[in-house]
């Protein structure tokens, strides 16, 4: 008798594996493979088949772009803004410090332009190299990533 997966000729006694169509376990995975996806395409062509896909890509979506790194918008807050460069360079006692005084061009979310406006003229200080100076201009991210870094919304 033929196997009904790769119609190789096989020898099998009826008495003890009445049934048997394959003529290896390789066969038979293979041909259990084949029936699953035919009806897993069938299912998915009939309607409830497509909600079920449909509410299926729409989880894998929303769990992509929960995991994806880049522009995560913040939405205006109440309440004071925290400079955490202050507190980690009055921390790092060891951080190597400069004396120069400079301009700093602060480049904040769009979202906190409003509260990062609040510290023009105020005195703060990078957290790795210990440089200090004034914030003298207030940017929003989008403009300073198009190139307007310089030429961003001046505030004050």
């Amino acid at each position: 008798m033929p196997c009904e997966w790769c119609d190789e000729p096989f020898s099998f006694c009826r008495g003890c594996e009445p049934g048997r169509c394959y003529c290896s376990e390789k066969c038979s995975l293979q041909a259990r493979r084949e029936c699953v996806r035919k009806a897993r395409k069938k299912y998915r062509r009939s309607p409830e088949g497509r909600e079920q896909h449909r509410d299926e890509e729409a989880e894998r979506r929303e769990l992509r772009r929960a995991q994806r790194v880049g522009d995560h918008r913040c939405e205006a807050q109440e309440g004071p803004l925290q400079v955490a460069a202050e507190q980690i360079v009055a921390e790092a006692d060891d951080a190597p410090r400069r004396t120069e005084e400079v301009d700093w061009l602060l480049v904040v979310w769009p979202g906190l332009l409003a509260m990062a406006e609040r510290l023009l003229g105020e005195r703060v200080a990078c957290p790795f190299c210990g440089c200090t100076g004034r914030v003298a201009r207030v940017v929003e991210l989008d403009a300073w990533r198009r190139g307007k870094g310089g030429q961003g919304r001046e505030s004050g």
